[in-house]
């Protein structure tokens, strides 16, 4: 099959969304366990100092909650980035007709099962759950309980 040089541009620019893909989802990846290390650096400096200098420990408590919420805006930002990465990918498979490895992917996330080449796919309701959202979710958590930290500390001072 021969391609017209529209066609191999876009394959072209296929590859290179796929590789950005790959790249920023790596990136996002060791954002995310850097983050989580600051975050066990914090729990641990918290429970140190927590039983000599509670207001210390309180000011920690509200810094580390402000870090939480810094920490949801870059992943929220970074998974953002990524989907406008699939989305393009997706537009490029539209336009080539041939390619179906994003649409495929859309079509098993959003329904749960996709056929591919007659052979069907299924996920579990468990297996449905987007990652991503959970990993820009969890630093809201965390917050929270930094926020009940927080506020546990000040009410024992009262």
């Amino acid at each position: 099959m021969t391609l017209s040089k529209q066609d191999e541009l876009l394959l072209e620019e296929y590859k290179i969304t796929l590789e950005m893909i790959r790249h920023e989802d790596s990136r996002k990846a060791n954002l995310f366990s850097i983050l989580f290390i600051i975050q066990g650096g914090f729990f641990g400096f918290y429970s140190w100092i927590v039983v000599s200098y509670r207001s210390t420990a309180i000011i920690l408590a509200v810094f580390a909650t402000i870090f939480s919420v810094l920490w949801f805006f870059v992943m929220e930002r970074m998974r953002s980035f990524i989907w406008l990465k699939y989305a393009q990918a997706q537009s490029i498979e539209k336009s080539l007709g041939t390619l179906t490895t994003i649409t495929n992917e859309e079509m098993l996330r959003k329904n749960g099962k996709v056929e591919i080449m007659g052979i069907p796919y299924q996920l579990s309701s468990l297996q449905k759950m987007s990652v991503s959202k959970t990993e820009s979710l969890l630093p809201i958590l965390i917050a929270v309980f930094w926020i009940l930290i927080a506020l546990g500390g000040a009410l024992n001072i009262l």
